[in-house]
């Protein structure tokens, strides 16, 4: 259920990325009336997608790994390795999802120039997506605890 709602709102952020930047080129370079909040809503549209995209990213294990050392390790030392790579990862997504939750609690009522909208609900990207990393991260944990190597890649359209 996760997969599909971040997949439905990943292309409804793209679709609307794509949507207000053509929209803009036709106001500006067309019509030669540009829009003032066009701008605003395409870079905070862009702003969850980004962070979307990486916690799709951990989710479906599309990050870049170099293994080749890890490869060469004995086979206990390569479950070590592993874990240990889970381990900090999971670390760093408590982290920036603490300091985002901070920030986040930073901002008050500061709005966005154009659109008028509190900034809270952009910053608010760090904290949730870290916080789908760190859960899409568990399945690859359980994986190395249990079997004693990380989940494989899922499968496209799994």
């Amino acid at each position: 259920m996760l997969r599909h709602v971040e997949n439905a709102v990943a292309v409804i952020l793209l679709a609307v990325i794509c949507f207000i930047t053509g929209l803009q080129v036709v106001f500006r370079f067309v019509l030669k009336h540009p829009l003032s909040w066009s701008d605003e809503l395409a870079t905070f549209s862009f702003v969850w997608l980004a962070l979307l995209g990486a916690a799709i990213g951990v989710r479906e294990k599309a990050h870049i790994g170099v293994d080749t050392f890890v490869r060469l390790l004995a086979p206990r030392w390569r479950w070590l390795t592993e874990l240990g790579v889970v381990l900090l990862l999971q670390l760093f997504f408590v982290c920036l999802c603490k300091l985002g939750i901070s920030f986040v609690g930073r901002i008050g009522d500061e709005r966005a120039a154009t659109l008028g909208v509190q900034m809270f609900w952009v910053h608010l990207a760090l904290p949730v997506n870290a916080a789908l990393m760190l859960v899409h991260s568990v399945p690859t944990l359980v994986s190395i605890l249990t079997t004693g190597r990380p989940r494989p890649e899922s499968e496209p359209g799994e």
